[in-house]
């Protein structure tokens, strides 16, 4: 902190909190440093700066309308740090065309073309599918399910059920979306579901899709 204001820096903030609103729907994310109101930094302290920092770090910028972050890792042998950018501007994040090849709840459907609207496209999809099952009275943390294989239980698998049979699952998949959803396709044969409720925000364009 007293390195940046002697570098130059005129605010410096800590811990800056920005809240996702949605109808009764709340949820707080904190970024570690904002400077001059333009520029944001989030602090790790583990082995290597992973895409999922990054991704954090972009969507606490898209909330601000920021351009320029950087995530910095303090664990190493010496400080990495990765700049992160966007030009995407808050009004660009609003159009958005939905693929909809879905046979099951419509109505979360419905919820999540408002989020979208709301808040724009592009932010990790956990934040919406969290907020969805929230306002629908579903349980937004997964639920350990056995996976079966020949009548044996080989594991188990995390799932938020939006049904008393049937999991959601949300993603951002811009190449190859079709091997991931062979992949949830294999996973439901082992489950002990009715399908799985798929949706995959590519950016700009957003499919719905029922994997039975």
């Amino acid at each position: 902190m007293h390195r940046c204001v002697a570098d130059g820096a005129e605010h410096v903030q800590k811990e800056v909190e920005m809240i996702l609103t949605f109808r009764s729907y709340k949820k707080s994310l904190f970024a570690d440093i904002l400077i001059n109101h333009g520029a944001m930094f989030e602090l790790k302290v583990t082995d290597s700066i992973v895409a999922a920092y990054k991704s954090q770090l972009l969507n606490y910028m898209f909330v601000c309308g920021l351009e320029h972050g950087k995530a910095v890792n303090m664990g190493a042998t010496s400080v990495q740090d990765e700049r992160v950018l966007t030009s995407i501007t808050q009004q660009e994040r609003r159009p958005f065309d939905v693929i909809d090849n879905s046979t099951t709840n419509h109505h979360l459907h419905d919820l999540l073309r408002e989020l979208f609207l709301d808040w724009g496209v592009f932010l990790s999809p956990h934040l919406y599918a969290d907020a969805a099952l929230s306002l629908l009275g579903c349980d937004h943390n997964p639920r350990r399910i056995d996976m079966i294989s020949d009548g044996r239980t080989i594991g188990t698998v995390g799932a938020r059920l939006i049904a008393p049979d049937i999991a959601l699952s949300s993603s951002s998949v811009t190449d190859l979306p079709k091997r991931h959803e062979k992949h949830l396709l294999r996973l439901l044969r082992h489950i002990p579901l009715r399908a799985i409720e798929w949706i995959d925000l590519a950016h700009h364009e957003t499919s719905f899709k029922t994997l039975t």
